[in-house]
């Protein structure tokens, strides 16, 4: 008994000759062409890069163009900002002694708290006994010799 599969394959085993004839001419057609044009590659690289630029203006800057306009308006502000504060060279510099005297002078007495942090303890002195008794459950009974 064949299976249904078999019955198929064989009804059709004719036009498989016909079939590669039509898959070889297919990919000649679409192979060739493309081996021909290796000039125009360059060019299709070129239109690619612009198609890409495109979109991306379209799809990101240009339907969030207020926005973009007001953090290029920020970022003026900030720069003409930064640019009138502006301290000289000079002057940062005769600053930064007297920042770092006291910076190290600040190192210093961190290091010095930290050696005295880390000084072991005394030992504790021993309590000298107290002259009062202590609970009745630790006395020690008193012991009375009577005499006959």
């Amino acid at each position: 008994m064949k299976t249904p599969r078999e019955i198929l394959l064989q009804r059709h085993a004719s036009a498989q000759p016909r079939l590669d004839a039509i898959r070889e001419q297919v990919v000649t057609d679409q192979i060739a062409p493309s081996a021909a044009r290796t000039d125009e590659s360059d060019s299709f690289a070129r239109r690619l890069v612009r198609d890409l630029a495109g979109k991306m203006w379209r799809e990101l800057i240009w339907p969030c163009r207020r926005a973009w306009c007001g953090l290029g308006a920020a970022w003026v502000v900030i720069l003409t900002l930064n640019s009138f504060t502006a301290e000289s060279e000079l002057a940062a510099k005769s600053d930064s002694a007297p920042q770092f005297q006291a910076l190290l002078r600040f190192w210093q007495e961190q290091h010095r708290l930290a050696a005295e942090l880390s000084e072991p303890f005394p030992p504790p002195t021993e309590a000298e006994p107290s002259l009062r008794p202590g609970p009745r459950s630790e006395r020690k009974p008193i012991q009375t010799f009577l005499l006959l």
